[in-house]
């Protein structure tokens, strides 16, 4: 996948270097690795915590997987390896959760190929929903913002598509919001997305969670550079979830966040939490987990702050993961 251009407010917030971790330790068996300690503002190499009259077992209760390349192979459907070891940690007693930059109906749809019934976290991570679909958690972007980036969608002639819980709305009909719209698609039949068309103002009156740009990596590099600048970063936060996709989220929006809240719903410490991304919009929640790893076509910032690298979307690394998660867990009935 292609890497986001330099300067990236992402980038500036992990250095080169800063959470950088010897790749021989990707081959350590997790029964002998310790949660680590994590804060959100620690940018030293985090170690293993000591362990107490020698190495004990590594315990996790809850796992939390990207989607789209991670989890969703190139074809946007789950690798059937991947799938297995999803099956395996939900029979072993570990609570899967799917978080993901989609609309909260575009996963129920994948967590019905899994065969999953637990909490999802929408729209990275302005939305949460329980396992029943109800409402846990919504971040609404403020109106200032929502208004600062319809403008310049507007001026500058992007593809924006707007998200709110229960739809998504396309502003204007392009190459690139069919292209969106395929890609967001074909993960499965039962769960179609089927966008709303809205002028601007309609827009404007809406409970929005996210607005996503949608266009050549090149431009999408250019837009964060002249719109990011402009909003308050109280208000309002910039991500990319791929190389051709820029969101606008509420300051407090993240999967980090919505993590953090499922993990609290259900009991579950943090150290006892594991989590796996490709991509800029993961690495809240990748820092705030208590095991974390990257698929193997992760870009190089996602790859910097994780405990472990495994093989990529196509090869099953999500199934890599949780197997070796399996193997080192204990005491999960």
């Amino acid at each position: 996948m292609g890497q986001p251009g330099a300067g990236s407010r992402d980038r500036q917030q992990h250095p080169p270097g800063a959470h950088r971790k010897n790749r021989s330790r990707l081959r350590v068996a997790l029964r002998h690795q310790q949660p680590r300690a994590r804060s959100d503002h620690d940018d030293r190499d985090r170690a293993p915590l000591p362990a107490r009259g020698g190495a004990r077992p590594l315990v996790i209760r809850l796992i939390a997987t990207d989607l789209d390349n991670t989890l969703l192979a190139a074809d946007r459907r789950p690798h059937p390896r991947s799938a297995a070891a999803i099956q395996r940690a939900v029979e072993a007693g570990i609570t899967v959760v799917l978080a993901s930059g989609r609309i909260g109906h575009s996963i129920r749809g994948i967590s019905e190929i899994l065969g999953l019934e637990g909490p999802i976290i929408a729209c990275n991570g302005a939305d949460a929903f329980g396992p029943a679909g109800e409402n846990w958690m919504h971040h609404r972007l403020d109106r200032t913002s929502l208004d600062l980036v319809l403008d310049f969608a507007i001026e500058h002639e992007v593809q924006a598509n707007v998200y709110t819980r229960e739809e998504v709305t396309f502003l204007g009909d392009s190459e690139w919001s069919r292209r969106y719209l395929m890609r967001l698609n074909q993960s499965n039949d039962r769960h179609i997305v089927v966008p709303r068309q809205k002028d601007a103002d309609s827009v404007r009156t809406l409970d929005v969670s996210k607005v996503i740009f949608v266009d050549d990596p090149v431009r999408i590099q250019r837009y964060r550079r002249e719109l990011e600048p402009q909003l308050n970063p109280h208000a309002a936060r910039v991500t990319e979830s791929e190389p051709e996709y820029l969101e606008f989220l509420a300051a407090s929006a993240s999967k980090g966040t919505g993590l953090r809240l499922v993990a609290e719903r259900l009991g579950v410490p943090m150290e006892e939490t594991a989590a796996i991304g490709d991509f800029l919009n993961d690495i809240e929640m990748l820092e705030a987990a208590g095991l974390s790893a990257a698929v193997g076509n992760a870009i190089a910032p996602v790859q910097k702050v994780v405990d472990r690298i495994v093989g990529t979307n196509d090869e099953g690394g999500v199934g890599e993961f949780i197997e070796s998660i399996l193997e080192g867990a204990v005491g999960l009935q």
